[in-house]
């Protein structure tokens, strides 16, 4: 397996995240990337 098969796999199979430096400010991406994985229903 190739390292984007690797990456493509690990995203595919696991459904808990973790985020350093995740801001409660939401202009900042880190607030704005935690979003969007927990609407696809990861856990942060």
């Amino acid at each position: 397996m190739n390292e984007k098969e690797t990456i493509s796999y690990i995203i595919n199979t696991s459904k808990n995240i973790a985020i350093f430096a995740l801001s409660p400010d939401k202009t900042k991406a880190s607030y704005r990337v935690a979003e969007f994985l927990q609407r696809k229903n990861y856990k942060i």
